[in-house]
């Protein structure tokens, strides 16, 4: 249930011809799929990897924490599960974070491609969450030779972190916005719900 009442809320949401909001976050995604090791990267834990690739002489216990906790983007890169750690290591060269990154980027890249295929397209992209609010070069890759989607980022009003902001250019058929989370904010409300429900 969307709670904001910003700008954003109030004049975008309303004009969203196909009610698609695609989120792009840190960790919680849009992509979320049914299975606990599916969906976009993610800094810790492995997706889109069958447990087949697991050497036999493991208990079920070890399976998940490799899977869960040693995987994704501080298994890849070898580094941290910090998005600003690997961004740094690559910077500096470290091949494995660079590998990272660029996994990260595809895998949001392709569930976007996919969203897109079967929504028809879409009338919001809002980045969100830790690295969605504050990855200027992240956002810029993900949207990289998206304008024939009509997603197009402005490199210049992409220079902004953790501030609500629309960063795409004037002509850009998809609006492409920052949209900071609290999700504080979120639980606090929902329990307060729960609490005074009869």
């Amino acid at each position: 249930m969307w709670t904001r009442t910003s700008y954003f809320a109030r004049e975008t949401m309303v004009s969203l011809r196909r009610n698609v909001l695609m989120t792009i976050a840190g960790i919680a995604t849009v992509a979320v799929s049914l299975s606990l090791f599916g969906g976009i990267l993610m800094l810790s834990k492995w997706v889109d990897h069958g447990t087949e690739k697991l050497k036999g002489g493991v208990t079920l216990e070890e399976v998940f924490t490799k899977l869960g906790k040693e995987g994704g983007m501080l298994g890849m890169s070898g580094v941290s599960p910090d998005m600003r750690d690997v961004e740094r290591a690559a910077a500096e060269g470290n091949s494995r974070a660079k590998l990272a990154l660029n996994a990260f980027v595809e895998s949001v890249r392709s569930f976007i491609g996919s969203y897109l295929v079967a929504l028809n397209g879409c009338d919001v992209l809002a980045f969100t969450g830790g690295i969605g609010e504050n990855g200027i070069a992240i956002r810029e890759a993900i949207c990289r030779g998206m304008g024939w989607a009509g997603i197009e980022l402005d490199l210049g009003k992409n220079q902004v972190r953790g501030k609500e902001e629309r960063i795409s250019k004037v002509e850009s058929g998809v609006q492409i916005w920052i949209v900071p989370t609290n999700e504080e904010l979120i639980v606090a409300r929902q329990t307060v719900g729960v609490l005074t429900t009869n």
